[in-house]
């Protein structure tokens, strides 16, 4: 789950830094993205987990309100932002749900491959 965690925000900090051309910019979000996921998304999806409610839908919508809360506490007057933050929540958010999903898979078919008896010869 960490490696997901960890692929997403790199991502999306890499992503940001190209499309402001900044990379500097894409660090800092990289980073601050980082600290929101393991402070704030992680106990979310947990406790999704544990509901049996977690699927790509509340995964996004939960990071889009994650990526809203740095504007809210700085209350900033400015509409783009919120959007601008929400986006990177919700990218953040789904580019953690294909990664896990991914690593799930690569993880059943790596034990699946395991388990099988060897072929007589």
């Amino acid at each position: 789950m960490l490696q997901a965690i960890l692929f997403a925000c790199v991502l999306t900090g890499i992503l940001t830094g190209v499309l402001v051309q900044q990379m500097g910019f894409g660090l800092l979000v990289s980073l601050v993205s980082l600290a929101h996921a393991l402070v704030l998304g992680l106990p979310a999806f947990w406790l999704f987990s544990r509901a049996k409610a977690a699927n790509v839908w509340t995964t996004v919508s939960c990071g889009f309100l994650i990526g809203l809360i740095p504007v809210s506490l700085l209350n900033w007057n400015i509409t783009f932002l919120y959007l601008v933050f929400a986006w990177i929540g919700s990218v953040i958010a789904w580019l953690f749900w294909v990664s896990l999903t991914l690593l799930a898979a690569r993880s059943k078919s790596t034990t699946d491959t395991e388990s099988r008896p060897a072929k007589p010869e």
